[in-house]
């Protein structure tokens, strides 16, 4: 018996009025059908199997059966759908109801400032007009800002922040086949004055120097979609080249801004440049004013103090004397910004490549952090501003001390401060010739010896009896030169009017190298440095031997072989020669010359190195006469050798 012959057909799902909204997608299925099953369309024409179509048939898989699919339909496939196999079919009403439409149009809407404005909105449905109602913000509108009419929703006095509002249009067909409910949201722009959005960012003084790019950004608030222009010193509107770029974005909402970037190559650059932003209301407009600056000079460092893991650092900045060619003081119209921090690196004595240290400042400097203890170190830094960092200073070396076992020696404070003394604890020198050693173990300055400010622990380095001597001999370490002398009045009154005050540095007359002792810095003015030699010792009174006295330890002493070996000749005769109190050498004959040179050499880096050379020859000559009537010479011959090294900014 062939399949399906005298059986009856059924529909899955078993529905004889299906109803159905325009676009949507159904499908149904005809079972028990034999080989022949088809469908019919509502006009009586037979359904394809073309898959392309919308309205098309396929076998069920397996057999037994025919599908029927209906999808994205239209008003237009409504209507009566019969399975038909042989002398037995079924049939179903297909129902295709229109739903409710919006104008989407109507989505964005714009209104003027300032005035009275109505929202519309439009619905379509399957009855002739859905009923409309409103949601501002959630909530039902209430007069007098609001006011419901029969095509939208009125909005009085329209302002800036109705544009922040929720505006939500809902559309209700109650009288279809299918009730249907649907919302639209739209969103309304207040047109309005472009407006300046001021920040901390937007400053209206800018400076740069030539090399650089400057950067300048306007900002400002506008509905609808703004436009920029550029205008530059000369008021020239700006286009885009090599020299000049302009970037629009839009930052948030309503916000827009614009920023030009001018690659500054010639002084003309320098002046008033406009930003004009403006809609079809208005338009507003930004005045910047560029200004030329340098970035900070080079500084020059003094260790101040020195601990275990901690160095406190003086930073000094360059000041010329008065009558000098600088870049201060011929550009008066130069403006130095003030300093907002140091760029410091250090590295170890024996290695070549600087790194980034961790330092706190202080009010004349910076605190070097996290030290190794007796360890070596090179210290350069450079002052930085807004417009970026100097170049670095000369290097200084810094030698850390030894961690004691018993004690540890406290962070570095800010300022030294008053502390009772304690029973001093004499402890190893390991400081370098050039500090200050106190008795508790910290290195100072000798700068800070006898000033009236505690700043060793133990207060060893205002000492009453150590600070009388100093005070009555002038005792000063071998190896600095006493020649401090403050810049004249007019100097100062200059440099304060082209010099901004700042507490990240102490402003001397004038910085100076000494090459006889290793972080010795000093000011003072070069024609006093120039006529002050250095300080050696006198030769001590005649003693039972002839043999001189030893120069001051950091004065070089040469003497030639021949002296030499005529004093070790002599020294050794002494006792034969019969020299002694009855017989004592005769008074020391001492000759001195002083020769002064000076080289100066202009340095790669902008710089003038000016080394003066002070040499000092001391001859010393002791005559003794023995007991068989032989005369003994001795001759010593010392040579003090003063490098300084001057460095002028350009």
């Amino acid at each position: 018996m062939p399949l399906g012959s005298g059986t009856r057909l059924t529909l899955t799902p078993n529905e004889r009025t299906v109803k159905k909204f325009s676009g949507d997608t159904y499908v149904i299925s005809c079972i028990n059908g034999a080989s022949d099953t088809q469908w019919f369309a509502p006009n009586g024409a037979k359904i394809n199997d073309t898959k392309i179509s919308r309205v098309r048939q396929q076998l069920r898989r397996g057999g037994g059966g025919i599908d029927l699919f209906l999808q994205r339909v239209t008003l237009e496939e409504s209507g009566h759908y019969t399975c038909r196999s042989k002398a037995t079919n079924v049939t179903f009403n297909f129902v295709v109801i229109k739903p409710i439409t919006f104008d989407t149009s109507l989505a964005h809407q714009t209104a003027l400032e300032q005035t009275s404005f109505m929202i519309k909105c439009t619905a379509t449905g399957q009855s002739s007009t859905p009923k409309l109602y409103w949601k501002v913000d959630g909530k039902s509108p209430q007069g007098p800002k609001f006011k419901v009419v029969k095509d939208g929703l009125v909005v009085t006095n329209v302002t800036k922040s109705d544009a922040k509002r929720s505006y939500v249009c809902h559309a209700m067909d109650i009288d279809s086949p299918m009730p249907d409910v649907k919302s639209l949201n739209i969103m309304l722009h207040v047109a309005r004055k472009p407006m300046e959005i001021a920040d901390k960012s937007t400053t209206s003084e800018k400076w740069s120097v030539i090399g650089d790019w400057a950067n300048f950004t306007c900002k400002i608030d506008s509905d609808p979609i703004p436009s920029f222009e550029w205008f530059g010193p000369s008021s020239q509107r700006l286009v885009f080249n090599d020299e000049i770029s302009i970037i629009n974005d839009i930052l948030n909402g309503s916000f827009y801004s614009s920023t030009l970037q001018v690659r500054l190559s010639r002084e003309s650059q320098f002046g008033n440049y406009v930003c004009r932003g403006g809609n079809d209301i208005g338009a507003v407009e930004r005045t910047f004013t560029l200004r030329k600056s340098v970035k900070p000079s080079t500084p020059f460092l003094e260790l101040e103090r020195v601990a275990p893991q901690h160095a406190r650092i003086r930073v000094m900045k360059y000041k010329p004397l008065p009558g000098e060619d600088s870049i201060l003081v011929s550009n008066k119209s130069v403006h130095e910004l003030p300093l907002l921090d140091y760029q410091v690196e250090t590295k170890l004595a024996q290695d070549s490549v600087f790194y980034s240290a961790k330092h706190e400042p202080y009010e004349q400097g910076f605190i070097l952090l996290q030290l190794l203890p007796g360890t070596t170190y090179h210290v350069r830094a450079a002052l930085k501003n807004a417009l970026g960092s100097g170049h670095f200073s000369p290097p200084i070396q810094i030698t850390t001390t030894e961690t004691s076992s018993s004690t540890t020696s406290p962070p570095i404070p800010d300022e030294p401060q008053r502390i009772n003394r304690r029973p001093k604890t004499p402890k190893p020198t390991l400081c370098p010739p050039s500090l200050f050693q106190c008795t508790s173990g910290e290195c100072l300055s000798y700068a800070a010896k006898c000033n009236s400010i505690v700043e060793c622990q133990d207060a060893s380095d205002e000492e009453p009896e150590m600070c009388r001597i100093a005070l009555s001999t002038s005792s000063y370490p071998s190896n600095i030169i006493d020649a401090t002398e403050p810049a004249p009045a007019a100097s100062r009154s200059v440099s304060s009017q082209t010099l901004p005050k700042s507490p990240l540095y102490t402003i001397p007359s004038r910085r100076l190298f000494y090459i006889n002792g290793p972080n010795s810095l000093s000011s003072s003015n070069l024609s006093s440095k120039l006529s002050i030699p250095p300080k050696t010792l006198p030769p001590p009174p005649p003693q039972k031997t002839v043999v001189a006295t030893s120069p001051a330890p950091p004065s070089i002493s040469l003497s030639s072989d021949e002296d030499e070996q005529e004093g070790e000749v002599s020294s050794a005769s002494t006792e034969s020669l019969g020299i002694g109190p009855n017989n004592p050498p005769t008074s020391p004959n001492i000759t001195t010359t002083n020769e002064t040179s000076v080289q100066v050499t202009k340095n790669s880096d902008n710089t003038t190195t000016k080394r003066t050379t002070n040499t000092l020859t001391t001859i010393t000559k002791m005559v003794g006469v023995g007991d068989r009537g032989s005369k003994v010479v001795n001759t010593k011959t010392e040579i003090v050798i003063t490098e300084i090294i001057e460095i002028n900014e350009l």
